[in-house]
């Protein structure tokens, strides 16, 4: 059998063993009972990966994916945005924002409710590790547009500072997240300069809910 008859079959997922079934266009299989991807990881206690421990990225946006660079400009890894909607019952988090190493292998995901920026709607994005094990959410409460960041066991624990300019042509330019504890603890800084620029302050923030706020920031004020 060659690889590509092989790849117009499903196999049986890893993680839950009901059949997952090849999408060509991410060119990985995927369950539709568990909802995962077959290069996803069944780690259940995750380390954190040495990509997510620099101090400083920058991030290339495009429309449907990304591009992640260290503070030396050496490419670390990319993203890219995944349509589920034909594949999941559940419609409010159909995207998914898969992150890849140079390796082809998933390092952290993102499942993101559908965001249109024409409109005042609250936006949500929730952030997993490599084997899909919950890290916490993004929200956007665009009533009174306040950024929170919220643990997964959905405390508040960041916001973002208030000092930061509200202007609509430069809302989205600098966004600095506080601890929700102790606002003169810096978690982390977003700058817009041909790209994001991301710099972490806090050594005990978790840096996927870092990333993830780059892409929420983006699918936001830039789409």
């Amino acid at each position: 059998m060659s690889p590509r008859d092989s790849k117009r079959k499903k196999l049986n997922c890893k993680f839950c063993q009901k059949n997952a079934e090849f999408m060509k266009l991410y060119n990985d299989f995927f369950c539709t009972s568990c909802l995962r991807f077959q290069k996803e990881s069944a780690a259940t206690d995750p380390k954190l990966l040495p990509v997510l421990k620099l101090k400083k990225y920058k991030f290339n946006a495009q429309k449907y994916a990304y591009f992640i660079y260290s503070e030396i400009d050496s490419k670390i890894g990319s993203c890219e945005r995944r349509d589920l909607s034909k594949y999941i019952s559940k419609k409010d988090y159909n995207i998914r924002y898969i992150f890849l190493n140079d390796m082809d292998r998933i390092i952290a995901s993102i499942d993101g409710k559908t965001v249109n920026a024409l409109k005042e709607t609250d936006a949500s994005w929730k952030a997993y590790d490599y084997g899909r094990n919950y890290r916490g959410e993004i929200k956007l409460v665009s009533e009174s547009d306040t950024w929170q960041i919220l643990d997964p066991n959905g405390t508040i624990i960041g916001l973002r500072d208030p000092q930061d300019s509200k202007v609509a042509l430069q809302t989205a330019r600098q966004f600095t997240m506080l601890d929700a504890n102790n606002p003169e603890n810096i978690l982390f800084r977003i700058t817009r300069k041909t790209g994001f620029n991301l710099q972490m302050f806090s050594e005990d923030f978790d840096p996927h809910l870092a990333w993830t706020t780059v892409i929420g920031i983006h699918r936001k004020y830039y789409l």
